[in-house]
């Protein structure tokens, strides 16, 4: 069986490859910054790591996000927004 940071390189492998905007803020992400850049690609959990511990690896509870991003939203609980505008009105 993989290790967790096993699975979560490969996932995090699998949402680079797919160069998606940042989940929390609909911007888009350089996925080629260094990590420890505050604009830079990191896994955010939909369901935090510290009330779903059971989550943590599973493919379909991890999203491409801004390390800032990421780290603001901290581990509150998910609350969907209305989405990404398609365009400014």
């Amino acid at each position: 069986m993989p290790s967790k940071t096993h699975s979560l390189r490969k996932i995090g492998e699998q949402l680079k490859a797919q160069r998606r905007p940042c989940w929390i803020c609909g911007q888009r992400i350089d996925y080629l910054l260094p990590h420890d850049d505050l604009e830079a690609f990191t896994i955010e959990h939909i369901h935090p790591r510290s009330t779903h511990p059971q989550l943590e690896s599973d493919p379909a509870n991890c999203v491409a996000a801004h390390a800032s991003c990421n780290k603001r939203r901290g581990n509150s609980a998910y609350r969907p927004g209305l989405g990404v505008r398609s365009r400014e009105w």
